[in-house]
């Protein structure tokens, strides 16, 4: 009720949802009379997950796509917000399986005129897939907390659908997220950003938004700014890494890397720092993780592996040369080439990016247009030598034709690894508005997946 008092009350909204709804029954309604003589200007639809376990993927999404043109036939004016139906089940089943083909055939609904999509679902999962009881009690239904995720996700979406201004969220209680901001503190960020290294530029931007509580660390800090104490008190570590990459201690960088695997820390990874310690260590180890899911089961216990490029080796990759991470078999003995974490063309001229962005609805897109463009920057191209990620955000590509995946998402073990791509110390990606937007999002995204 609290929820609802807050966001929906004060908009005369109607709650037309019903226990045990299934598409049919919204359906029904629609057609008998349960829309006459009203003209809103919003219809917030979520609806399918009780045909779970009753329908297929293609047939809930039939229902779903029979309510939307039912709303739009009845009610021309109003445009809809379509949310992807939520999960249930405490860990992934088939059931959640048939739920998630729903919502994408579903998505292809939205027109970005008067249809929109957002899929909320990860707010109420844990890393490990598992959904949270914090969040739905019953691993099915919204807890009061449940609710106030749901209704705050969405919120900015919906003011701008209303075209009002956007309810503040619930004042909340919790400690603020611990962010670290690890700069190798190269003397050119000085010039693109007034005199202050880069690193600094983005904790001022974090430290001044609420819920956040933020520190900065280099190399010439005791223990490089990893020691036990200050890692223990950090939720995301925020890296930014340049020639010095290979400055970093082995020995501290696995302590950012242990810490990861294990959900205690969530890494976000800036541009050169695709060859930072933690991030190539981390996805060797998601590489290794993937593998093993192509050894037969009866066999895992025993397979024999070789690897190559554990080290890290620091050299580009050409065009046409093989990928990495690649897996092959010989015998009884599976050899794993692991991922280099880099590409085979950079091109430090300035010349601007294109952004697009591909998951709208992901929390860490929020606030981000369709399109936008980062002023100056790098080029970098594909391929990038890193293992398949669990979703890309944002792409860009750049008038010579070369594109790349721009922000990217992987699970290593229980933690989260987010890269964002854009950068250059020499120019002053991070005083514009929208990556470091990006990086907010990620340091917000990052700790709620963990906890």
């Amino acid at each position: 009720k609290e929820t609802w008092d807050r966001y929906y009350a004060p908009r005369n909204a109607l709650n037309l949802g019903i226990s045990g709804d299934r598409t049919e029954h919204v359906l029904w309604r629609l057609d008998h009379g349960n829309i006459e003589g009203i003209s809103p200007k919003l219809a917030i639809v979520m609806i399918g997950q009780n045909n779970g376990g009753i329908n297929t993927g293609e047939e809930i999404a039939e229902g779903v796509t029979a309510i939307v043109q039912k709303l739009r036939a009845k009610l021309p004016s109003t445009k809809i917000l379509l949310l992807a139906v939520f999960q249930r089940r405490e860990h992934p089943t088939p059931e959640r399986a048939v739920l998630d083909k729903a919502s994408v055939i579903a998505s292809k609904l939205a027109d970005g005129k008067m249809i929109f999509y957002m899929d909320i679902n990860h707010f109420y999962m844990k890393p490990d897939g598992t959904i949270s009881r914090d969040l739905m009690y019953d691993f099915e239904h919204p807890t009061p907390l449940g609710h106030r995720v749901w209704a705050e996700t969405i919120e900015s979406k919906v003011a701008e659908l209303m075209g009002d201004k956007p309810v503040a969220p619930i004042v909340s209680t919790a400690k603020p997220i611990r962010v670290l901001i690890w700069d190798e503190e190269q003397p050119q960020q000085k010039q693109a950003y007034g005199n202050i290294f880069l690193g600094e530029t983005i904790a001022r931007h974090l430290a001044s938004k609420s819920g956040l509580s933020v520190k900065t660390a280099n190399l010439a800090a005791p223990e490089q700014g990893l020691d036990e104490a200050t890692l223990d008190a950090t939720d995301v570590v925020v890296w930014w890494g340049h020639i010095r990459n290979n400055a970093v201690t082995d020995a501290y960088a696995e302590r950012v890397v242990a810490r990861v695997k294990e959900g205690k820390l969530g890494l976000i990874a800036l541009h050169s720092a695709h060859w930072s310690k933690p991030f190539v260590r981390l996805m060797q180890e998601r590489a290794k993780s993937d593998a093993l899911t192509q050894v037969p089961p009866a066999e895992r216990a025993t397979a024999k592996w070789e690897y190559s490029n554990e080290i890290t080796a620091y050299k580009a990759p050409k065009y046409g040369d093989p990928f990495t991470p690649s897996l092959s078999h010989d015998g009884d003995v599976w050899k794993l080439a692991l991922p280099i974490c880099c590409f085979p063309a950079y091109r430090p001229d300035g010349a601007p990016s294109h952004v697009t962005t591909l998951l709208p609805e992901h929390a860490i897109a929020a606030g981000l247009p369709a399109k936008w463009d980062v002023a100056q920057t790098e080029m970098y191209d594909e391929p990038f030598h890193v293992p398949p990620p669990d979703a890309v955000i944002f792409e860009e590509r750049w008038d010579k034709g070369e594109h790349f995946r721009s922000g990217c998402i992987w699970q290593v073990g229980k933690g989260r690894v987010f890269y964002f791509r854009p950068g250059h110390e020499t120019y002053p990606v991070y005083k514009q508005t929208e990556p470091l937007r990006v990086v907010e999002n990620a340091v917000r995204w990052l700790d709620h997946s963990a906890k």
